[in-house]
């Protein structure tokens, strides 16, 4: 392919130089307003194009300049430049005119192979002069640096280039003859379509710019219609609208910065010699802006007289010299007279030349400051010679306690300016509270002994607070001032011993604490453990000890060293302080042996041993991670036992021992586990834990089953039925869900057990559904605290009546008044929305719970369920029987059907129909039963009394 120049720098006549035969051109069906439009501003309006013309203009007006011929033949090369050969061999074969039929066939957008649809009455060498032209067109397309498509009048792609291949990350194989709006179904209905529709309807270029999310890009589009549809030239301006939102970006944070600031800022242009300024110089200087102006005049006449040549000097040598910044103080005139001392700061910006054009800065007022520095020197020079000849601190009082005078060590150790602390109350300010935090009382202190007996005293260990609310030990003498015989006073020198109680503390540390490990040795815990066993009796609250042994330490030390060994000491003990609490307290007690105290456990047993279970459990695992000793990787583990507090008066050594034999019946039992102390206890957590797994695999394995509990109304017939769930275990048969559904309640395999439930209910719904005998029939499933509370817990409901094809008519769901308590709004919104697409709710075990009539009005119930407590006393205890008077009534009132369960006798069954109950659940009709009882039972009508010994 020879001379194609840069996409560039392509010009009108490097388009006009792409040439299709006349013969090509004439011989096409222009009888059509599409063609001769196309003809006549395709080529002769292009040749009139002044040029250098846009590259993009003359690609629009050449392309749909084209006829059906010329645009055929053009998309076919366009489509496929790598098949130009086999086309050629192609056109070598088309024969005869163009004929009527042919051009027929293309303007209803029928599609045929070339051969048959293309005529041409060129010669043969006139189809292989046209291809290399059109080559050479599709070299400029296909080399432009943006996107290029083109669409019929159908919506459909024509033509699509490399660049746009990429932008809009598909192949041109998979778009051409696609209806862009089914491709790219966001761009259906947007801006896109409007102004692409708009462009057609108004027969005109429209230039716009747009955001496509699923590209995430941003786009200049311009778009050219014509009779055969558009072209579309699209331009990724993604970059430079992140530029543009960062530079906005950038001027807030310059407002907000200037708004903020207490500095007058400045901006000083060199060209036009004018100066910008905040708002906060009119606070500085008093000044209003039109006083102010933009000259620098205004600045340089405030400057004080005394400070202006140097200020001017300064600023010269910065703008004549090389430097970048410059800062100065100076005293600035304010309008009422009075001079602010300011500190002014400026930075310089330099041309490539070096030549200044702009200057920026700010000035800040340090009035308040200067003034104080004033005094501070006033006060310095007056007691120089007394008090700042020493590194102690130093303080005078008056009679009445206050401060007369200070040195500057005194008041950086306190935290204060000197003038801070003049005239202010010493004890109140520095003196207050003993060691612990207590109060210090005035009466008690050593300072005021001093000036009131008359006598001097010393104190070797007490503490001064700063300023800062820290405290720090300090020794200190106070003798009283004396004046003709007469107390004025006293005088403190005092200096601070943090350094002297550190090396005290540093002794005391070595005494209670590990040195290698800085954890507390067995000395400090034996302390802790019998403190904590008195709390323990004395509040009642729980408590257990964990002995650990490293399994195989001996074997690391005489492998790899001792060194090595130490190593994984230190790594245990920052181990062993990431898993427990702060109030805990992890100890070695030598060699490779670790305890760790835990605290303020449960008082039930059960719970506490659980407690410090999860506690070991979460330790061993830990330890069981890789340990990098140096170039030695170790993969290690240990052994613990856990003994918890339970006999009053049992001694600390009594549970270190009785945590030490559990610790080596977890090594007997092959190391790397724990062990309680306690058998019974140890036999109930492992009971607790098989039957945990057991329940995992109960909801893989279906050892899960439905049973349903038939509710009848006031006539005996089967109205639906509550589906209870029972555990057919494979070893110990039926497990109660007593047993079980705690226990799920607490590890958290409620919420599978509840989706399964439902699940299954749904499903039965659905064949329920289908037979016209039991299509009346409800369930009611019973939903737990976890599910309700959990986000997606109506998308879970609708779409498990969507899967099942269950009608959500037939599904009540059961709430206990307890789930209420919690999050009462969230859940009146889960029970609307679900309400909303037809699922009923029945309050279960009414009267019970929370029982909130303002909230009960509320919530979108269908039933209430009166609980079997209510009914299984009503006949033997009056107040019993009036509460269930009452909730029928009060479900009557409220529009709401009432059923009550635990409907155990005949006599139950009496007194509730009497009293208006509408719907009963109970063994008098039947205890719960498998489907297959349960559907045979719900063909019969029951009457009273049947089922009643079932």
């Amino acid at each position: 392919m020879r001379g194609v120049p840069p996409v560039d720098r392509l010009q009108a006549e490097d388009i006009l130089s792409v040439k299709i035969p006349c013969t090509s051109l004439a011989e096409t069906d222009c009888s059509r307003p599409s063609c001769a439009g196309k003809n006549a501003t395709g080529f002769a309006a292009l040749r009139n194009f002044p040029a250098p013309m846009c590259f993009h203009e003359a690609i629009f007006s050449f392309t749909f300049g084209l006829c059906n011929v010329g645009r055929k033949t053009l998309m076919k090369h366009v489509s496929s430049p790598d098949k130009t050969s086999q086309r050629d061999k192609k056109l070598d074969r088309a024969i005869g005119h163009l004929n009527p039929a042919s051009n027929a066939k293309a303007r209803t957008g029928k599609r045929e192979p070339v051969e048959t649809v293309l005529g041409f009455e060129s010669s043969r060498a006139s189809a292989h002069t046209a291809v290399p032209h059109d080559n050479r067109l599709t070299t400029m397309l296909e080399s432009m640096s943006d996107a290029f498509y083109m669409l019929d009048c159908e919506w459909r792609f024509i033509y699509v280039n490399k660049k746009a291949e990429h932008i809009l990350q598909r192949p041109r194989s998979e778009l051409l003859n696609k209806v862009i709006w089914d491709e790219f179904e966001a761009a259906a209905g947007s801006v896109f379509e409007i102004e692409y529709r708009r462009a057609m309807r108004e027969n005109r270029a429209i230039s716009f710019e747009a955001y496509y999310a699923p590209l995430g890009k941003w786009g200049e589009l311009r778009v050219s219609p014509s009779a055969e549809g558009l072209a579309v030239y699209f331009t990724d301006i993604s970059e430079r609208r992140r530029r543009e939102d960062a530079l906005r970006a950038s001027e807030e944070r310059f407002n907000i910065v200037m708004k903020a600031t207490a500095d007058a800022i400045w901006d000083w242009d060199a060209q036009s010699n004018e100066t910008w300024w905040n708002e906060n110089i009119e606070l500085l200087s008093g000044c209003p802006r039109e006083e102010i102006g933009t000259g620098m005049e205004w600045w340089l006449d405030r400057i004080h007289p005394e400070d202006r040549q140097r200020v001017i000097d300064r600023v010269r040598s910065t703008l004549e010299g090389s430097t970048e910044h410059w800062t100065d103080e100076y005293r600035f005139a304010r309008r009422n007279g009075s001079y602010a001392f300011i500190l002014d700061r400026g930075y310089v910006l330099r041309d490539l030349d070096g030549n200044v054009f702009r200057a920026v800065g700010s000035m800040t007022d340090l009035s308040e400051r200067k003034l104080a520095e004033i005094e501070r020197d006033r006060l310095s020079k007056e007691r120089k010679l007394l008090l700042e000849s020493t590194g102690e601190g130093i303080w005078g009082i008056n009679s009445h306690g206050l401060c007369t005078f200070i040195n500057r060590a005194a008041a950086q150790m306190l935290g204060f300016e000197p003038q801070e602390v003049l005239g202010k109350n010493m004890h109140e300010l520095v003196h207050y509270r003993h060691t612990d935090g207590s109060t210090y009382p005035a009466e008690d202190c050593s300072i005021y002994r001093a000036y009131r007996s008359g006598k001097g005293s010393y104190e070797t260990d007490e503490v001064f607070w700063r300023r800062d609310g820290t405290s720090f030990p300090v020794e200190y003498t106070s003798y009283p001032i004396l004046d003709e015989g007469h107390i004025m006073g006293s005088v403190v020198t005092f200096r601070d011993i943090t350094e002297r109680k550190a090396a005290e503390s540093r002794i005391q540390h070595l005494a209670f604490y590990d040195s290698l490990t800085q954890l507390p040795n067995r000395r400090f815990l034996m302390e802790r453990l019998s403190h904590a066993l008195t709390r323990s009796r004395r509040n009642s609250s729980g408590g257990a000890l964990l002995f650990m042994d490293l399994d195989n330490y001996k074997t690391l030390n005489d492998t790899f060293g001792h060194d090595k060994g130490d190593l994984l000491l230190q790594h245990v003990a920052g181990r062993l302080l990431l898993c427990v609490r702060a109030s805990d307290t992890v100890a070695r007690l030598g060699g490779d042996e670790f305890v760790i105290l835990l605290e303020d456990l449960s008082p039930v047993p059960s719970e506490a041993a659980s407690h410090a279970q999860l506690a070991g459990e979460k330790i061993l695992a830990a330890l069981k991670a890789p340990c990098a000793l140096g170039p030695v990787q170790y993969f290690g583990s240990a052994s613990m036992g856990i003994a918890l507090f339970e006999r009053q008066g049992e001694s600390p050594n009594e549970v270190l021992r009785r945590a030490d034999l559990a610790m080596y019946r977890a090594k007997g039992e092959g190391r790397n586990t724990l062990r309680f102390f306690d058998p019974e206890m140890q036999a109930a957590l492992m009971a607790k834990t098989t039957l945990e797994a057991d329940l995992r695999l109960a909801l893989q394995d279906e050892q899960l089953v439905l049973h349903y509990q038939p509710q009848v109304d006031s006539t005996g017939r089967v109205t639906g039925a509550e589906t209870l769930v029972r555990w057919q275990h494979p070893a110990r048969g039926t497990i109660p869900p007593a047993e079980f559904i705690p226990l799920a309640e607490e590890t958290g395999l409620i919420r599978p057990l509840g989706r399964w439930v439902l699940e299954c209910a749904c499903r039965r719904l659905a064949m329920w559904g289908r037979q016209e005998e039991t299509a009346h029939l409800t369930l009611a499933v019973n939903v737990s605290a976890s599910q309700l509370h959990c986000s997606d817990f109506v998308e879970d409901v609708l779409r498990t009546l969507e899967d099942t094809g269950a009608n959500p008519h037939r599904l009540k769901i059961e709430l206990t008044e307890t789930l209420l308590v919690d999050d009462v709004e969230g859940t009146i919104q889960k029970m609307a929305a679900l309400k909303a697409k037809g699922v009923g709710f029945s309050l279960d075990d009414f009267g019970t719970g929370y029982s909130s009539l303002a909230y009960l009005k509320r919530l979108p119930l269908d039933q209430l369920k009166i609980d079997r407590s209510f009914v299984s006393d009503a006949l033997n205890d009056h107040n019993a029987a009036v509460i269930v008077n009452a909730i029928i009534l009060l479900g009557r009132s409220l529009g709401l059907d009432v059923i009550a369960e635990g409907v155990e006798t005949e006599a139950h069954h009496h007194f509730l129909a009497e009293n208006g109950c509408q719907f009963y659940q109970g063994y008098f009709f039947s205890r719960p039963l498998v489907v297959e009882q349960f559907e045979a039972l719900a063909h019969t009508r029951l009457q009273q009394g049947f089922c009643s010994n079932a």
